[in-house]
């Protein structure tokens, strides 16, 4: 673990107490209340170098952002994290500036519908339609790429157009995915002692309004019930001290086992999502990330 990284481990350690970033069950379902509302607002975007058009798809938005000289068969699909409830924050519009300039490439950064108002299904219909906007606009390498929620979502869209007989992605890029919303791993409680971020209450209560209800062993919400033989080339990150890890690895075994084409990345003591973070392991893996996306 470099000086940043462990810098950034113990400032959030301090700063959440060793819960979560969202604290209590309690003061989750609080914030479910407010995302109710400030969900529906407009979008504040901060300053990019890249250009920013924002475009409507089924009455959400999405956004493109394109540089000069960008690719013209090629383009990216991102879709943010936030637990299915936060909008993008700064680090998102960052992090996505940054890799449409690295690789040379549109980047479309899908703003789906969230919870608690909106379920899974909606936000897969949107996403379907951004899709295929792309592909209508002459985009024949397409890679779906996203963090955390996003980076589930990611996957089980891939999986969602097998079977829609829909083209696939050319790739895809995954960071700190949530493969199994049942919760049931039992080496869950010995991971959770080290992440600072995310903690098992706060997901379950997470998961009951964006499920809505639907089997968890629906794909489409934990990707690891689905036919991982249908992935396209996949690469993907998580860290060693995220309370996802134990499932993300029964996912590799899984997608090994299916002859899915997955390059996985697990990096020791880094936390969620850490690509996106200010640290030498972020970029080492920003550096594989691009070099797989233009490849």
């Amino acid at each position: 673990m470099s000086i940043r990284a462990k810098l950034i481990y113990l400032f959030l350690k301090v700063a959440n107490r060793g819960d979560s970033m969202f604290g209590t069950v309690e003061s989750m379902l609080e914030l479910m209340k407010k995302k109710a509302i400030t969900n529906e607002q407009p979008l504040t975007i901060p300053k990019t170098k890249s250009k920013i058009t924002e475009k409507t798809c089924k009455g959400f938005p999405a956004y493109w952002l394109e540089n000069d000289g960008d690719a013209k068969d090629s383009a990216i699909l991102y879709i943010h994290g936030g637990a299915y409830a936060n909008q993008p924050i700064p680090l998102h519009w960052r992090y996505v500036d940054k890799i449409a300039r690295s690789t040379g490439m549109p980047l479309v950064m899908a703003v789906y519908p969230k919870a608690p108002v909106h379920q899974f299904t909606e936000t897969y219909d949107f996403l379907m339609a951004v899709y295929t906007e792309m592909l209508d606009l002459g985009y024949t390498n397409i890679t779906f790429m996203g963090d955390s929620a996003g980076a589930t979502l990611a996957i089980g869209l891939a999986l969602w157009l097998k079977e829609q007989n829909m083209p696939l992605p050319s790739k895809l890029v995954s960071l700190s995915p949530w493969v199994d919303m049942t919760m049931k791993n039992p080496q869950i409680p010995i991971v959770k002692q080290h992440d600072p971020i995310l903690a098992v209450p706060r997901l379950l209560e997470i998961r009951k309004v964006w499920s809505g209800g639907a089997d968890l062993s629906d794909y489409r919400l934990s990707p690891i019930y689905g036919d991982l033989s249908d992935l396209p080339p996949t690469l993907l990150f998580i860290g060693s001290y995220e309370i996802l890890c134990p499932d993300v690895r029964k996912f590799k075994e899984l997608a090994d086992k299916a002859g899915a084409p997955l390059i996985y990345r697990e990096y020791p003591k880094m936390l969620h999502v850490f690509p996106c973070m200010p640290t030498p392991e972020a970029d080492k893996a920003n550096k594989e990330i691009v070099d797989f996306i233009k490849r």
